[in-house]
This record gives C-alpha cells, structure tokens and sequence, in this order.
C-alpha cells in the first residue's frame, strides 16, 4: 500500500507563489503565449494536487490504484492546461481595455490545438512519476 505523502503545507505555499506570479503577469502589458501557457500549466498542476489531497489525501491506495491515479491524473492535468491557459489569457484581455485583445483568436485556438499533446505530455510524467513512486516504495519496504 502506498500513502501519499502530507502535502497541506507544500500546496499552500505553491499556490501563494502561483497568485503572486498571476497577480504580477496581469499587470504586466505582454502579449507572448509562453508566459501565459506556463502559468495555466501550473494552474492546472495546483488543481490535481489539491483534488488528490482532498480525495485521496489520507487513504491508502494499492500499487494498481496508484499508477492508475498518477497516470490518468497525469492526462487529466495535461488536457487542462489548455482551458485554464484560455481562462487566463480571458482573464487578461477582459481586465486591459485596449482597442485590441492582449490575445489574439488565433493565439487561443492554437492553444487548443495542442491541448492533445499536453495530454499525452501528462500522461507521460504522470506514469514516469507513478513509476518513480513505486520503485522508492519498493527500496522502503522491509
């Protein structure tokens, strides 16, 4: 049985650095894709670790289960990075008045058109990270 380690004080810290980040790249007058696809991605990496904790937090889970979990949450957090980018660029767009969008249509649809590379991207570090799980667990045991 693995038990996911006490992550409380990690994911507050984690997403307090995420809303300084977000707070400062709103202010900031910047139109790039790469800044604003970081921050979804951590948006979405701060979103499955709290529903991990709130779900799974102080459950024991069996090998199967855990590299069903990492993997599939992996996915799951990878195909979100695409809405929670497309939130975030709406976010700045509706706050900045301009004449023009911060972001253009173009730039948020070419989000969405990798949002099944992030997918697989995501499922791909989720099973390395089960792995990695498993083999620590298994160096632990008696």
């Amino acid at each position: 049985m693995i038990r996911l380690p006490p992550l409380r004080q990690a994911l507050t810290v984690a997403t307090a650095l995420f809303a300084v980040a977000f707070f400062f790249w709103v202010g900031v007058e910047d139109t790039a894709v790469g800044p604003v696809t970081a921050l979804g991605a951590a948006a979405a990496v701060l979103a499955f670790g709290q529903a991990v904790r709130a779900r799974w937090g102080s459950r024991p889970l069996s090998r199967a289960e855990w590299f069903i979990l990492m993997s599939l949450g992996g996915a799951a957090t990878g195909l979100g990075v695409a809405p929670a980018t497309a939130l975030l660029m709406a976010i700045k767009v509706s706050l900045h008045g301009h004449a023009y969008p911060d972001y253009s249509p173009q730039a948020v649809i070419g989000v969405f058109t990798r949002a099944p590379l992030w997918g697989v991207a995501g499922l791909l570090v989720g099973m390395g990270l089960a792995l990695l799980g498993l083999a620590r667990r298994r160096t632990e045991l008696p």
